[in-house]
């Protein structure tokens, strides 16, 4: 399991290799429809992108 900080401050648990998408989809599936990236400690990935560790996470 890994820990994923959102914007807001929360902490949601996840199984390692998620998606990004697949966590954009857990939250809202409003936010799955309109995300077209995010930031990954700060860095900008692609909604296809695995996460493996615990990390920061703005969609």
């Amino acid at each position: 399991m890994i820990q994923l900080t959102l914007k807001d401050g929360s902490i949601k648990t996840c199984e390692a290799g998620i998606s990004v998408l697949e966590v954009a989809e857990s939250l809202s599936s409003g936010l799955a429809r309109v995300a077209c990236a995010a930031l990954v400690d700060g860095e900008r990935v692609d909604l296809r992108t695995k996460l493996n560790k615990d990390c920061t996470l703005e969609i």
